[in-house]
């Protein structure tokens, strides 16, 4: 989970405050091959962007229904004992795809 809460605005006398929010889990497997470790599994997550006004009240803006289960692909390659690369490709659908390239280093 996260969370923005910017600071709150005046604008024409009016109150206006918003947050954006997104939640998100997953479940996986993975097999510990000797070069490297796959892993896919499932992903939910649902993002809102609330505002709020004293005119206006909550008002808000939710990721579809229909686009919040997904899949998730990736690979973990071992550079060295605390040194791997992680490849990942997540989404929900044609138009939904996220691609995720990272160097972990373990202390």
């Amino acid at each position: 989970h996260y969370s923005i809460h910017p600071n709150m605005r005046m604008s024409d006398g009016d109150k206006l405050k918003s947050y954006l929010e997104e939640w998100q889990t997953s479940a996986l497997v993975s097999y510990d091959l000797k070069h490297f470790t796959p892993y896919t599994g499932l992903r939910y997550s649902g993002t809102g962007y609330v505002m709020w006004s004293r005119v206006d009240k909550h008002t808000g803006i939710k990721s579809p229904a229909d686009k919040r289960l997904g899949l998730i692909a990736g690979v973990d390659i071992p550079l060295a004992s605390r040194v791997w690369v992680t490849a990942e490709a997540d989404g929900a659908g044609q138009d939904d795809v996220g691609l995720t390239a990272a160097i972990h280093c373990r202390f």
